[in-house]
């Protein structure tokens, strides 16, 4: 009977982990329709903690605005236990460092849970505070 039940219980792990991947697929490509983005699980480094190679580590540029937005997510991602982790924003167009903080702890508060709502919320403060925009793309 132990048997059985360490079976069901793998079984029902194994359909989560599957349909946690469905939807970040999903998750991803709307992404990439609108921003463009990098996802890849960590590796290990030289210092890194034997966890890090397990994490899903996202990369997204939010074009003609000049940030790159790093997040860390567990690899169950996007299961209702899972919480994605900012980890920085990065300014490519002449972004303050104090910007840079702001729009970080913007998204920190917000409580966001899925990199869509973190991106959507870091694009949102940009456009409502009128920060640094690619000029280029205003002809």
């Amino acid at each position: 009977e132990d048997n059985n039940v360490a079976l069901l219980r793998l079984i029902r792990e194994s359909r989560v982990r599957i349909a946690g991947a469905a939807k970040r697929k999903l998750e991803f490509a709307a992404i990439k329709k609108k921003y463009v983005i990098q996802s890849n699980y960590g590796g290990k480094t030289k210092n890194s903690i034997p966890e890090a190679a397990a994490w899903l580590y996202v990369r997204v540029t939010i074009p003609g605005v000049g940030i790159v937005v790093e997040m860390r997510c567990p690899p169950d991602y996007p299961q209702e236990y899972t919480n994605v982790r900012l980890m920085q924003c990065v300014g490519v167009m002449g972004w303050t460092k104090k910007e840079l903080i702001n729009l970080e702890n913007v998204a920190k508060k917000s409580q966001a849970k899925t990199v869509s709502e973190i991106l959507n919320i870091i694009h949102e403060e940009v456009q409502k505070n009128q920060l640094p925009v690619d000029f280029a793309k205003e002809e």
